[in-house]
């Protein structure tokens, strides 16, 4: 979903959710309130992360990160933040 955001003159604002759920459904992820929060949050913190509001990782905002997306994908997670954050 990489090149799923939504951009305008002023920055990234946000990701084009229509392709995600799409992707989500082709790939048997159950679309449910769950789902979309955590979309949501990993969208949050993204946007802060490509806009430069966010700051450097600290121990709690990895165990947040843990929380919200579970220790499956958190290294997939870190390593896409540590990417967003140096561009």
């Amino acid at each position: 979903m990489s090149s799923q955001w939504l951009c305008s003159p002023g920055g990234t604002y946000g990701l084009n959710m229509m392709p995600v759920l799409l992707a989500a459904r082709e790939l048997g992820m159950t679309i449910d309130m769950h789902f979309l929060e955590r979309v949501k949050a990993f969208e949050t913190t993204a946007l802060g992360i490509i806009n430069k509001t966010d700051k450097a990782c600290t121990p709690e905002k990895r165990r947040q990160c843990e929380a919200e997306f579970g220790t499956v994908h958190l290294d997939w997670i870190c390593k896409n933040c540590e990417e967003m954050r140096n561009k």
